[in-house]
């Protein structure tokens, strides 16, 4: 990289320590109801992130988030039908490092949960994971579930599983419990015949709302089990076949293929073989009809003239 490459790059990045203010109250930026801004300030500086440009004055652009000279950190805004979120940082991993694992979270999942317009969902609820959506029936995945609270809950919050069929049948799942501070189960998709399905979790307290994950059982069979083409058996196949004609080409050069067919059809000899029998057609048929009739006729001439009769 050049010096010039590598100055013009500097100028595109923000020199730390960074401290990340809310520039604006917002669902996605909510961590914590009234006290969301004294968590945002127990998060670690940031040791850089891009340069924005000042957002433009139009309807629908919010910058949500900025350092504290007033650089934007987060900007949102809406296009046509769709949502925007431009966002600086890179470093929201350091947050998981230093045990706020649980910010680190929410803040994705708002942030995803706006995108999507689904921001209402961002209440108490509970968040069902599942290794695999499409898996064959011999090969059941695990699963894994916990609850998200943004309010206080006085009593015990307990998890259920179960699986939902195309029509409708519930089928309840054994779990496991883990030791933790927020509600959280596992446990594994049991063995099931090929269709649609989906796993649903829910909470014993009606205030959180449940989550449902969609996934698919497909057949086992092992024509499908390796859906890319095996060309070194292929050519096996040709190899065997060559005294009768069998051969292989490449499928980016087709004219050997095409000169072969046609010589092969020039050179093409069938022996057909037709038999006839006689009186199976109306011609031969009459023929010996007339021959039958006249044998008769002279028979019965011959015998009178010799009075054989």
């Amino acid at each position: 990289m050049s010096p010039a490459e590598r100055q013009a790059r500097l100028q595109n990045q923000l020199t730390g320590p960074i401290k990340i203010k809310v520039a604006k109250n917002h669902p996605i930026v909510n961590l914590g109801g009234p006290e969301s801004e004294s968590v945002w300030s127990q998060l670690p500086a940031l040791t850089g992130a891009n340069r924005f440009d000042q957002a433009k004055p139009i309807s629908g652009v919010q910058t949500l988030l900025e350092s504290e000279n007033d650089q934007p950190l987060l900007v949102i805004g809406n296009y046509g039908k769709g949502r925007v979120a431009s966002l600086a940082i890179d470093e929201t991993y350091r947050w998981w490092r230093i045990g706020k694992s649980e910010v680190h979270r929410r803040f994705w999942r708002q942030l995803m949960l706006w995108v999507m317009s689904r921001e209402d969902d961002s209440g108490d609820s509970v968040i069902a994971d599942l290794d695999h959506r499409r898996f064959e029936s011999d090969q059941a995945p695990a699963f894994q579930a916990r609850v998200q609270l943004l309010s206080e809950h006085e009593s015990t919050i307990r998890l259920t599983a179960s699986v939902v069929d195309e029509n409708g049948e519930t089928t309840e799942l054994k779990v496991t419990e883990n030791a933790d501070s927020l509600p959280r189960i596992s446990g594994q998709i049991p063995d099931l015949g090929p269709g649609f399905y989906k796993l649903r979790v829910e909470a014993s307290d009606p205030s959180i709302k449940e989550d449902e994950v969609a996934f698919q059982v497909v057949e086992t069979s092992r024509e499908l089990t390796n859906p890319m083409a095996d060309y070194v058996y292929m050519q096996q196949l040709a190899d065997l076949t060559e005294q009768h004609g069998g051969a292989s080409f490449d499928a980016t050069r087709l004219e050997p293929l095409i000169e072969t067919i046609v010589s092969k059809r020039r050179r093409a000899e069938t022996t057909v073989i037709e038999k006839a029998t006689l009186g199976d057609g109306p011609i031969s048929g009459w023929i010996v009809f007339l021959l039958f009739a006249t044998a008769l006729s002279v028979e019965w001439w011959l015998r009178r003239q010799w009075q054989m009769a």
